[in-house]
């Protein structure tokens, strides 16, 4: 009987035991939900300066491909040095133009009035459109971008212009992001004072 005793305490106690160290079959559970609200964030990139030198080729081809400028296209193409040259033959014989106005003393005066040729007398146009390509660029952590520029420097450059307009909102520049741009605007030869043509654009790039 004392066996049997100690048999059946043993075995409830491995049992206490087993119930003591089994898991809980019950647990608790929560869902915690988090907004987060970021304030617009708008980095641009630009120059400060950027100085051009124009190539004397250069400059023939973009006068000479101003269609107002379309008869110096008989004109001859040259360089000196540094010094760019258009050489343009008249249309007409200057003796079909004028005649001697006079003599005194030992000077025949003979006005050849080369600025009635019509090939002299046709205008000039001297505006040169400039484009500045990859010039500036934004990255931006926003919607509804607008990009923009104004002049706001001597006033040697008019129509300027900025592409594009509707940026695309990215912090990651290129890569299918129109979020790199040109900027573009025009001189007038004609109204320098000397050889040099300077402006201010100021790049303005805007979040809603």
């Amino acid at each position: 009987m004392n066996i049997i005793s100690k048999r059946g305490v043993l075995l409830a106690g491995a049992a206490l035991a087993a119930t003591l160290n089994s898991p809980a079959s019950t647990a608790a559970t929560g869902s915690v939900a988090v907004d987060i609200t970021f304030p617009p964030l708008v980095v641009l990139y630009y120059y400060p300066n950027i100085d051009i030198t124009v190539d004397p080729d250069d400059l023939e081809d973009a006068i000479l491909s101003n269609a107002s400028n379309a008869h110096l296209s008989s004109c001859t193409q040259g360089t000196s040095g540094s010094v760019t040259e258009l050489q343009c033959e008249t249309s007409a014989d200057p003796t079909a133009l004028s005649s001697a106005t006079g003599v005194s003393g030992g000077t025949i005066t003979y006005n050849a009035n080369i600025t009635g040729d019509p090939t002299v007398s046709t205008a000039v146009d001297g505006t040169v459109s400039v484009s500045l390509e990859n010039s500036w660029a934004v990255r931006a952590l926003a919607s509804g971008l607008t990009a923009s520029v104004a002049l706001s420097g001597s006033g040697d450059f008019s129509n300027e212009a900025i592409s594009p307009t509707s940026p695309d909102a990215s912090l990651t520049l290129g890569g299918g992001n129109d979020n790199v741009g040109d900027l573009s605007f025009d001189v007038d030869l004609d109204s320098l004072s000397g050889l040099t043509a300077s402006d201010t654009l100021t790049i303005t790039v805007t979040a809603p």
